[in-house]
């Protein structure tokens, strides 16, 4: 019988058909839309519309449906008055889903009806129907809340992996019981390895990260993508576009680039930082999120690297670490530099009359035990002048050489742990715990085989070696915007600059000794500042000494 309150005013009405499979012939598509116009009739109402869905699960979200889903949108929105269909299900089979409708129509001036089921939300016992509905659906969200949190509390707690993208350097793979867990990309892990050694050996994030997006290498995001078969990167769309307002990632369907992600010092930093490069469950600053009953944390994958190197990392990490006031003070030449006498760095000084200088650290007086060397300070102009020579004249034509860190193989490790594990055996035998004699004799003989193969293979130290790149220096030098790309430039190759100062020279005028190490080559020129006019101008840089006249540290 049609609700009272249904016949007050004709409506203008959007009718639901839905239907899960094609051949359910008692609920087809035709069998709905013939009640609901027969309803429409004997109301009065007037049917607008039909948001039919053949084929179409009721577990699908109303606003995701092919057919009803357009209707849920502002534009057409002022088209209808009243949603409705035969029963509850044919609008939704999910009460979280169908109590979501009811707020949008309530929001919008329209009201639900199922016309089988008595629902009709613009009358009193709909209203109160609807709100009994509301409080259900809150209570099983709250339900499904906690069952999520419960599932990914036991994933943590028994290393299993609940989705989203894989820490830096880790891979999900399901396992013959059917969860997912972390393994080490095998692939991607040289990578790791290769900014671990770079950053321990002193090298900025900033550095490293310029060097990662120039040769291509993915981030982890886009490592994910790849491995899963997703787009790289994000879609940068241009002005205008009205995808970027109107549409998710999903769908998007403008033909806007899509560019990879970039590596940059934050992200690469956080990863660094992060203990789960160590295997451990972190929260989003990286600290450890998931402890045992012991206290210790849990380890749900094998660690990238060892608890020391991951101290060296942050030791290294916290060595660059500068405060805003000296940020600006970060010279062109800084970590290229070093004193001839004592090994101390060099580092840029202003005499407060705008003239730049390099001085050695030990000047200072605050450099540990090492006492005053006397090396003197440099001008930083003729200093930076000297060196743009040397590289765009001297060796302009060499070519670009690029650090590359190969991982050795070091199996004292694993040794260690099966010499372990044999000690322990042997203590339980002894003790009486092997009452099965065949049983102690079979795991002995297994970690004695496996103890055998371990010390027959060779260990490898780590190691840098240098790869041509194609460019020569006065390409990459010239090419180089700033001082600070330049700087860079310098570091990536490896280049330090030893500074000795030749007898009776003074910071103004003079000849120095500039010993430039990159890798194994070492060269050696020398520089002479003089004055004209009053004024200190770079005189000459000569060409690099033969072996016998090169000049001691602190020698004339």
């Amino acid at each position: 019988m049609p609700d009272v309150a249904s016949r007050k005013r004709p409506r203008r009405v959007l009718a639901v058909e839905r239907l899960s499979r094609e051949t359910d012939e008692s609920t087809s598509i035709r069998r709905q839309r013939e009640h609901m116009t027969r309803w429409s009739e004997l109301n009065e109402h007037t049917i607008v519309g039909h948001a039919e869905d053949a084929d179409v699960s009721g577990t699908v979200s109303v606003f995701d449906r092919a057919g009803f889903g357009p209707w849920l949108t502002e534009e057409r929105a002022g088209e209808y008055d009243t949603i409705a269909a035969v029963k509850i299900d044919r609008l939704s089979r999910s009460l979280i889903d169908f109590v979501k409708l009811i707020e949008w129509a309530d929001a919008h001036g329209k009201n639900v009806v199922a016309v089988e089921d008595g629902v009709d939300t613009g009358t009193p016992t709909g209203k109160l129907m609807a709100h009994l509905l509301g409080v259900f659906a809150e209570f099983e969200r709250q339900r499904i809340r906690e069952r999520s949190m419960d599932s990914q509390r036991d994933a943590l707690r028994n290393g299993t992996w609940h989705g989203g993208t894989p820490p830096w350097g880790y891979m999900p793979v399901r396992g013959a019981d059917a969860k997912w867990r972390l393994v080490i990309d095998a692939e991607y892990l040289p990578v790791v390895q290769e900014v671990v050694a770079r950053v321990i050996e002193g090298e900025s994030s900033n550095s490293v990260a310029a060097d990662l997006n120039q040769r291509g290498v993915l981030t982890s995001e886009d490592r994910h993508a790849e491995r899963t078969g997703r787009p790289l990167g994000s879609v940068r769309h241009a002005n205008g576009c009205s995808d970027a307002r109107e549409q998710s990632d999903a769908v998007r369907q403008c033909d806007c680039s899509r560019e990879p992600s970039q590596w940059s010092s934050a992200n690469l930093n956080a990863m660094l930082r992060s203990r789960a490069m160590l295997g451990e469950t972190v929260d989003g600053a990286g600290n450890v999120k998931v402890r045992d009953d012991a206290g210790m944390p849990v380890r749900r994958a094998e660690p990238l690297i060892s608890e020391a190197e991951w101290k060296r990392v942050q030791d290294a990490l916290d060595a660059r670490r500068i405060t805003p006031r000296r940020s600006r003070m970060v010279s062109p030449l800084s970590g290229l530099l070093t004193c001839g006498v004592c090994g101390l760095p060099y580092y840029r000084v202003n005499d407060g009359r705008g003239v730049d200088r390099y001085r050695c650290k030990s000047a200072t007086g605050k450099a540990g035990t090492v006492a005053r060397c006397g090396n003197p300070s440099i001008l930083g102009d003729q200093l930076a002048e000297a060196i743009e020579d040397i590289i765009v004249s001297h060796i302009g034509n060499e070519t670009v050489t690029r650090r590359v860190f190969r991982k050795g193989a070091d199996h004292s490790r694993e040794l260690e742990q099966v010499n372990r594990a044999i000690n322990d055996l042997r203590d339980d035998s002894e003790a009486g715990l092997f009452p099965d004699r065949q049983e102690y004799q079979r795991r002995m003989a297994a970690l004695l085989e496996r103890q055998g193969a371990l010390s027959a293979l060779p260990n490898e130290p780590d190691r840098w070696i240098d790869e041509p790149t194609g460019e020569t220096f006065a390409d990459r030098w010239n090419a180089a915007e700033t001082d600070m790309e330049r700087r860079d430039f310098l570091l990536s190759t490896g280049a330090v600059f030893t500074l000795t100062a030749r007898d009776g020279t003074r910071p103004g005028e003079g000849a120095w000794i500039v010993r430039m190490d990159r890798g194994e080559i070492s060269r050696d020129y020398q520089i002479r500042i003089t004055r004209l006019d009053g004024e200190p101008v770079l005189a000459s840089v000569l060409r690099p000494l033969p072996k016998g006249k090169r000049t001691a540290p602190g020698a004339a």
